[in-house]
């Protein structure tokens, strides 16, 4: 038997008061860096077996 757990984006440590530090890195330079209301990336817990018989 084999047990396991994974988590994506677990914690997030900023100062930046919107709701995702990580936007705004599109291909026009007047939207760089602009917060313009996209949802933050989901954190991700994975837990699972694995039973062999």
């Amino acid at each position: 038997m084999r047990v396991f757990t994974s988590v994506l984006n677990a914690f997030t440590f900023t100062r930046y008061t919107g709701m995702d530090p990580e936007i705004g890195f599109t291909a026009g330079s007047f939207t760089q860096g602009v917060d313009v209301g996209y949802y933050p990336r989901p954190r991700t817990i994975l837990v699972g077996a694995s039973l062999r018989f």
